[in-house]
């Protein structure tokens, strides 16, 4: 049976982790690493084994107070500002370091003692690539198209407008109604006006 012990976190970290306002510190990462999840637990590891030797306040404060040239604290919006302690950012680049040189060794013996799967593996990813290429060539080209015809149609003078004169007809005046004139009836009344429509 395998026990596992947990290695405590420095009470900075503890504070950075209970602390409500400060989120954005406890979660920092260097590398996209967490700095109180990952960095500082393994260079703990690290100086615990001898592996390797930090300085040891950097446990306590892995950031600290960003100074002027002077040695005045800097401050933005009235807060001061934090920088990672040099110590942790040397170390977190000696660790990446190393990282890409473990890689570039094992990227290197595979690439020499399989040459053939390493061709396959770029033949088939050019088969498989085609197509998307293709369209994005397609795509690109009628892109440009459509801007060349955007650009011609703003260079392009303006058309001119055409003017439509419309004939007047004369006005027509109105005229007063036409009375109808009869003779007189024969008991001698006079009928009454028709008015012509």
């Amino acid at each position: 049976m395998t026990t596992t012990t947990k290695v405590q976190a420095p009470s900075f970290i503890a504070g950075l982790r209970a602390a409500q306002g400060a989120k954005t510190q406890a979660n920092k990462k260097l590398w996209a690493m967490s700095v109180p999840d990952f960095w500082l637990p393994q260079m703990i590891a690290e100086q615990v084994n001898e592996d390797a030797e930090y300085p040891v306040d950097m446990f306590e404060r892995p950031f600290i107070l960003k100074r002027d040239k002077t040695g005045a604290v800097v401050l933005r919006d009235g807060e001061p500002v934090l920088v990672t302690h040099k110590a942790l950012s040397d170390g977190v680049k000696l660790h990446t370091q190393l990282y890409q040189a473990v890689n570039q060794q094992y990227q290197k013996e595979i690439i020499e003692n399989n040459p053939d799967g390493v061709q396959k593996l770029l033949a088939d990813a050019r088969k498989a690539a085609l197509p998307f290429i293709n369209k994005d060539v397609r795509d690109v080209e009628a892109g440009k198209a459509a801007l060349l015809d955007e650009i011609r149609a703003l260079a392009a003078p303006a058309p001119t407008p055409r003017v439509v004169r419309k004939t007047r007809k004369p006005a027509v005046m109105p005229t007063a109604p036409t009375p109808i004139h009869q003779a007189p009836a024969a008991n001698g009344n006079v009928p009454a006006v028709a008015v012509a429509a």
